[in-house]
């Protein structure tokens, strides 16, 4: 049985801990205060999840400063949000 991470902790996100997002964690944690990167809480922790990351990575040509840009759904609400796992 193969379990995959749905939801990741800012951390394990950013290159410097084998992430995908090159740079800092303060500026993950902005990013994540403004709205351009998703989340979803769970209790008192905003986890990132896995679809966020793997868009970043299937764009071609891009690099990981899509992070400062906004995401067109990024007014989802929790019920959409949940759906997409």
């Amino acid at each position: 049985m193969i379990i995959e991470k749905r939801l990741y902790a800012p951390k394990e996100i950013i290159v410097k801990n084998g992430g995908a997002l090159a740079i800092s964690l303060s500026g993950v944690y902005d990013a994540i205060n403004k709205g351009t990167i998703p989340t979803v809480k769970v209790g008192n922790r905003r986890l990132v999840p896995y679809w966020f990351l793997e868009q970043l990575l299937r764009q071609p040509g891009e690099t990981t400063t899509m992070a400062h840009r906004p995401i067109p759904n990024r007014q989802a609400s929790r019920t959409e949000v949940l759906a997409r796992y």
